[in-house]
Formats: C-alpha cells, structure tokens, sequence
C-alpha cells in the first residue's frame, strides 16, 4: 500500500484505538502475531518513504517520477501528493524508533509466551506466573490484611476479581521486584 493510503487508514485506526478495538494487548493470545503485522507494516513503510525520497531527489521529470511511483506501488490518487516533495528525516528517524520498540515488544513477548505458566507455593499464598495471562498473580488461602494489600498496591499490584489475585502485568522490572521486595515484605508480615 502507498505511504497516503497508509496515513488515510490511520484516521479510522485512530477512533477504533479512543475504543480499544486496535491495542495489542501482551494478554492476547494472537499478540505475536499482531506484532510481527506490525512491525512488517512499519517496515514497508520504511520503504516506501526512502523510495519515495530518492525518487523526487532525483534529476529524473516529472514523467518518468510519476512512472517510478507508480513501480513501487503508489496509487494514481496520490502521486500528486508525493510528486516533488520529500518526507522529512523526522519521519524516517520516528518510525525508525516505532520499528525497533515494535521489535523489542515482539522479542519480549514472544520470549515470555514461550515459558509455561509456572507457580511457587508458600505459606498462606501462590505466586503464579501466568504466562497465558502475561501476569505476575499472587493468590491467598484467605483475604490478605491491610498491610499486605497495601505493598501490593504501592508495588503496581491491582486486585482482579475475574481471577481471584493480586496481579501485576508480567515483565522483567516486575519480576525483579516481586522477587526483591514485594514475597519479602509479604512473607514478614504474615509471620
């Protein structure tokens, strides 16, 4: 697809995400794939403009340009648009930057989705870390006290009913502090 139609699209992908029909959720179960869509969207694109810029850089008329845009797939419509003038390098460096978190999310992900959902039991709880789910989730025998609800919320922990825990989403930085502070302030207070 052409660089304009693209953008076009972006409108009506822009209300569906005010919506939350578009956000790629690290829970959904098709999140890798959603990812590697993207991030081949965003590679084409990335494409496109330096194609399209090398084209109006070049000493070619205004014909044979309208011939180049039309090879590298721009539609009719849109050649006005992209004829004599170049992206700007801020667009190439900012979707530059969305291909390389685009990666680094797929790469995260995919790694995290690919461990099996593993739990730990200790005394009075379950840590499981619930790789389906994409979070860190602590389940009680009995309603933990205001004390421990309290490290769970000033460690990003929220209650989830559906669930029936104390979860957080499942990254690194969460794992590292539930590990370094959130069991040990738990396992403290339950003695």
């Amino acid at each position: 697809t052409a660089y304009f139609e693209y953008f076009d699209k972006l409108r009506s992908k822009n209300e569906r995400i005010k919506r939350g029909d578009v956000i790629i959720k690290s829970s959904d179960d098709d999140a890798v794939e959603k990812l590697r869509s993207k991030l081949d969207i965003l590679v084409k694109n990335q494409e496109l403009m330096k194609e399209v810029n090398k084209i109006n850089r070049s000493e070619k008329n205004l014909e044979e340009k309208t011939k180049l845009l039309k090879n590298i797939g721009v539609k009719d419509k849109n050649i006005d648009g992209m004829l004599g003038s170049c992206f700007e390098s801020y667009a190439l460096t900012n979707n530059n930057a969305k291909i390389k978190a685009t990666q680094q999310r797929l790469e995260s992900i995919a790694k995290t989705k690919s461990k099996e959902t593993n739990e730990t039991a200790y005394e009075g709880f379950v840590i499981v870390n619930n790789t389906t789910e994409m979070r860190i989730q602590f389940i009680f025998d009995e309603k933990p006290n205001d004390e421990i609800r309290k490290v769970f919320k000033s460690n990003a922990f929220r209650w989830s009913p559906k669930n029936g825990a104390w979860q957080r989403q499942l990254t690194n930085n969460a794992t590292y502090i539930t590990n370094k502070f959130v069991i040990p302030s738990i396992k403290e207070l339950l003695q």
